[in-house]
Formats: C-alpha cells, sequence, structure tokens
C-alpha cells in the first residue's frame, strides 16, 4: 500500500509543493543577492552580512519542530494514526505561521525604529525586506522537506 501525504493536506502534490517552494526559495535568494550585492558600497557591505548572519539562525525560529515532524511523519502513517498527523501537521504549520507573523513585525518595528531616528534609508528598508523573505522562504521549505521526506521515507519500508 502505498500512502500519499497529499491524501491528509488536500492538496494535489506535496511533492509539487516541496520543489516549487525549494527552487522559488534558491530563485528568491539568487536574485535579491545579484541586486544587492549589485548596488552595495563599502559601509553598506557591514549591514548586509549582518543580515546574513541573521538568516544563517533562521533555523533556530522553528524550535526543533521541523526535526520532530520529519520523526514523527513515518511513525504516525506506520501507526495509521491519520487524525493525529491531520492534527500535528496543521498545527505545525499554524505554529510556523506565527513564526512569520512575529519576525514581520519584529522587522517592522525594526524599521519604525530606524526611520525615527533618520536612519531608515531606502537601502536599510530593502534589506530588512529581503532579509525577511528569505527566512520565510527558508523555514517553509525546511517544513515542506520534512513532511515530503517522512512520507517517502514511509513507502520506502512499506515495500
Amino acid at each position: 500500500m502505498k500512502f500519499k501525504i497529499s491524501r491528509i493536506l488536500n492538496v494535489r502534490n506535496v511533492g509539487v509543493q516541496f520543489v516549487s517552494v525549494s527552487f522559488l526559495k534558491v530563485a528568491v535568494q539568487s536574485v535579491l543577492n545579484i541586486f544587492t550585492l549589485k548596488y552595495l558600497d563599502t559601509t553598506d557591505l557591514g549591514i548586509w552580512q549582518v543580515v546574513i548572519l541573521i538568516q544563517s539562525f533562521s533555523y533556530l525560529f522553528h524550535l526543533g519542530l521541523v526535526n520532530g515532524l520529519s520523526r514523527d511523519v513515518p511513525y504516525l502513517i506506520g501507526k495509521n494514526n491519520i487524525v493525529r498527523l491531520k492534527n500535528e501537521i496543521k498545527t505545525s504549520l499554524a505554529f510556523l505561521r506565527l513564526v512569520y507573523l512575529f519576525l514581520g513585525l519584529l522587522a517592522f518595528f525594526w524599521a519604525g525604529s530606524l526611520y525615527l531616528s533618520d536612519n531608515l534609508s531606502v537601502f536599510n528598508a530593502f534589506v530588512l525586506l529581503t532579509g525577511y523573505i528569505q527566512i520565510v522562504y527558508s523555514i517553509e521549505s525546511s517544513y515542506y522537506n520534512s513532511i515530503y521526506r517522512g512520507s517517502k521515507h514511509f513507502n520506502k519500508l512499506n515495500i
């Protein structure tokens, strides 16, 4: 019996979503990095490097939720506990959306404080926006990665 995770999520194909989010993440990061580095001068390069450093720690914002999903998805599929699996997947997605909201509000207040201190330039606003977009796509990509690969591991075990 082949198990389809797309039946639980009520989507056509989780694999297509996983691949599209991954490609979109790479495309967005590539385009943003090329345009940003084209218009950087030496003083703004330090600010951009801080954003890159924050992005490398962005996987800490999901607090191990994605790692737990990659472990629980095959286990719950094997136990045929579809109700709990559906609840865990939807709850984790809701939690990640709250993380996005929190990070968006943090970027908004940071931009507001820069604006009030007359230090908000177009570059700083662009850096905040691109950093936020890249962090969101990184977390979203890892979320779909854990669900897709978790269901594929079950299908490999269920030969």
